[in-house]
């Protein structure tokens, strides 16, 4: 991190000499400012010894592959139970001060020391597969670890069942390594399924083998021998156990009367699953640990808000699976049908929305999306209607941005009680049967306007004093709530002696927005030095207002959205900087979560979508 404020510095230098240099050296400084935008993020896995961690080292490295202005670099213990070795080398990378750490880690909280001392450093700090305790963590990125436990009791059962072996008798587990929060919820998902679902079995005790193959077979054989006919299957909760307990049962001879259900996926128990010796397979997905790792630490080195949990995935695979036959049948059976319904089909942005979550029904074979929408976001009952006739209809999810706030509880609470997952794009419905909301984060995007707005007055030579209004879409909507309050919290902070007016709605009607910003220009007169448009239909209802009144020099307008005519006023210097969301990555993002609630996936409750302040020249 030291390096990087240094060559940024450098470049800021060269900068300030631009005009008394050659346009060699302009393109040495534009070398340099690229330079200075590198990125040096640390992944440390737990074990070098083992495919697993070198499928998300792979990761990482794909990551930097694919982003010029990264360099991910790889450290790592020969073994798992190398947790001391592991820790000095967390040590020597923070010592290093990357601007970034991603980490499986093998400690628990014995990493806590460590941790807090990146923090102290500004270095984020995120885990994989594995928690460390610790506040200072800004995010984890994992398996579900206790569903992955669950589908392997689910797995077991039911390969017992195809067996004919009756459900009663002894279930073993052979455990990795104790006291590691992965085995712990992934063991715990297992044990507590199985009550569930098979309570004439009795689980074992896990059995820890220090993460070795050697020793895996060693205790599985003891199992073996100890238990006798009583053993009807053993659960191995990662690779390392898979390989020792494939490897015992081949040689007993017992694949057809002990059943084998297994983690993960290396060439080892990959093989035993095509023989028959392992059942199922609890597969994870490393390599997205590690590039995924990468990717949102990048974010959270840019500053950017990023979830504080994300499901990295998990599945259970069987031999069969393997075919490709089988898997375009399976394709065809999981057809899922989600719902988009948007605010208004007369406005540009929500067509971008449209746009996203069509292009996600492109991208995925198994999934068809139905758009649905009023004619105007002043249209409440309407949408409240579609909704209603959509649960009817029975989809598989619904992704909506709706116009009716806590008038939709009620429809949303039947979609729950059909076990329909419901997501919110853009604006929130205050149900806790929601499952997850996707937006812009818009305090953030009104205080990003509030900070347009003085900086374009200053370019301006207007002093900071005098009156700004806000044409507002429409009351009671918690996204213009939020947008607003945001601007006028901000300016209160950064430019005092303007005075914010109130908010004057206009029931998202661009004519009505003109007609009010007119009001104001002829109400305020001289103290009017300022308007912000909360929207793209308030936004072009003011930029024609301030046009038509030839005020853009003297009047500045902060509008949010992005739609043609406000592109328009951008170019022409009548708006002077617009706050812009990203509509259609929330319908794209909206349908691929709503994919995941349906597959009983955890899920983040937020998802920002993305807010960005663009002025004439980044166009």
């Amino acid at each position: 991190m030291k390096k990087l404020f240094s060559v940024l510095f450098i470049a800021i230098f060269g900068l300030m000499a631009i005009t008394g240099c050659a346009a060699e050296e302009t393109a040495t400084e534009e070398a340099v400012v690229e330079e200075a935008e590198v990125l040096e993020i640390a992944l440390i896995i737990k074990a070098t010894d083992s495919g697993f961690w070198q499928k998300a080292i792979e990761g990482g490295e794909a990551f930097g592959a694919d982003n010029a202005n990264v360099n991910v670099t790889t450290y790592g213990p020969a073994s798992e139970a190398d947790v001391d070795e592991q820790l000095a080398i967390l040590e020597n990378v923070i010592t290093g001060e990357p601007d970034a750490i991603v980490i499986a880690s093998n400690a628990g909280e014995g990493a806590n020391a460590a941790v807090a001392d990146a923090a102290a450093l500004g270095i984020p700090v995120l885990t994989i597969d594995t928690k460390i305790p610790s506040d200072d963590v800004v995010t984890h990125l994992a398996t579900d670890n206790v569903l992955g436990g669950a589908l392997a009791a689910e797995a077991m059962v039911e390969e017992l069942t195809a067996a004919g072996i009756a459900l009663e008798g002894k279930v073993a587990i052979v455990a990795a390594v104790a006291g590691v929060s992965t085995i712990i919820e992934r063991d715990g998902g297992f044990i507590d399924k199985m009550a569930e679902i098979a309570p004439d079995i009795e689980v074992l005790d896990p059995v820890y083998v220090n993460n070795e193959i050697e020793l895996a077979l060693t205790e599985a054989e003891n199992i073996i021998t100890r238990e006798g006919d009583d053993l009807i299957g053993i659960y191995a909760d990662n690779n390392h156990t898979g390989d020792g307990v494939g490897r015992a049962i081949k040689q007993a001879g017992l694949q057809d009367s002990v059943i084998v259900v297994a983690f993960d996926d290396d060439q080892e128990e990959l093989d035993f699953l095509a023989e028959g010796v392992i059942k199922a397979l609890i597969i994870q997905d490393p390599y997205n640990m590690g590039y995924a790792g990468c990717e949102y630490a990048v974010k959270a080195a840019m500053g950017e808000e990023i979830p504080e949990f994300v499901d990295t995935g998990v599945n259970v695979t069987r031999a069969e699976d393997l075919g490709v036959e089988v898997e375009e049948v399976e394709e065809e059976a999981e057809v899922l049908e989600i719902a988009l319904i948007i605010k208004a089909t007369d406005s540009g942005f929500w067509q971008k929305a449209i746009e996203g979550g069509e292009a996600f029904g492109a991208d995925n074979a198994n999934v068809n999306v139905t758009t649905y929408g009023p004619a105007s976001e002043a249209d409440v009952d309407e949408q409240l209607a579609i909704l209603e006739n959509v649960i009817t209809s029975g989809p598989d999810a619904i992704v909506i941005a709706s116009n009716a706030g806590e008038g939709a509880n009620a429809a949303v609470a039947d979609a729950a009680a059909l076990g329909i997952p419901v997501l919110t794009i853009d604006t929130k419905i205050p149900s806790d049967d929601v499952v997850a909301h996707l937006a812009t984060d818009n305090v953030l995007g009104g205080a990003l306007a509030a900070e347009a707005m003085v900086e374009e007055l200053t370019a301006a030579g207007i002093p900071l004093e005098g009156t700004v209004a806000i044409v507002a879409a429409v009351a009671g909507v918690s996204t213009i709530i939020e947008r607003d309050g945001g601007f006028i919290d901000k300016m209160a902070e950064i430019a005092p002696d303007i005075v914010v007016l109130d908010p004057v709605y206009v029931n998202n009607e661009i004519e009505l927005a003109l007609t009010e910003a007119e009001n104001i220009i002829t109400r305020e007169g001289d103290d009017l030095i300022g308007i912000y448009a909360d929207n793209n239909h308030t936004g072009d209802g003011v930029g024609r207002a301030i046009q038509q009144a030839g005020l853009q020099d003297s009047v500045i307008v902060v509008a949010f959205d992005d739609d043609q005519e406000e592109l328009d006023f951008l170019a022409e210097g009548v708006i002077k900087a617009l706050i812009i969301q990203d509509p259609f990555n929330m319908g794209y993002l909206g349908c691929e979560y709503a994919v995941q609630a349906v597959m009983g996936e955890e899920i983040p409750e937020f998802i920002d979508t993305g807010v960005n302040v663009t002025r004439a020249e980044d166009l």
